[in-house]
């Protein structure tokens, strides 16, 4: 009986342990979740400036044409092309999107439509760039970065 006893004892102790792990990675998870939109960061306008990258190795400097409207109340993301001549803009091509961001250790990323679109960081001066070769999966290779100003 003492054997029995003693592994009741340690399944418990099992059980108590992985229901306590599950429960703080959730918590964390909502916790730190959508922190960029809680505090009002992409909210609005965002005019693009540059997109660097991919597989040619682009450099493209952008006049005030492109701009990406971030609602986050409606979690709605709205992207025009303002140029008469249409400037080539090749990364994701205008309309309205559905979108969110969420955490993952400490790095905010990007998803369009439930497809992840990179690493989302505000920057000094009212900025704001998406790194798509960084991703909640680790590092990949030909994507674009772009940045945008207010």
């Amino acid at each position: 009986t003492i054997y029995i006893m003693r592994k009741f004892i340690a399944f418990g102790l099992f059980v108590a342990m992985f229901s306590l792990f599950i429960t703080s990675c959730d918590k964390n998870d909502d916790r730190e979740s959508f922190q960029l939109e809680k505090n009002g960061t992409t909210n609005g306008f965002w005019v693009l400036t540059n997109v660097r990258g991919g597989f040619a190795g682009v450099n493209q400097t952008y006049k005030p044409s492109v701009t990406w409207e971030f609602n986050t109340r409606e979690s709605t993301l709205d992207i025009k092309n303002n140029d008469p001549k249409g400037i080539k803009f090749d990364v994701i091509k205008p309309g309205k999107y559905h979108y969110y961001i969420i955490n993952h250790k400490g790095n905010s990323y990007l998803f369009i439509n439930d497809f992840e679109f990179g690493l989302i960081k505000k920057g000094k001066n009212n900025t704001l760039s998406i790194d798509q070769n960084k991703i909640v999966s680790g590092t990949l290779s030909d994507g674009f970065f772009l940045t945008f100003s207010r």
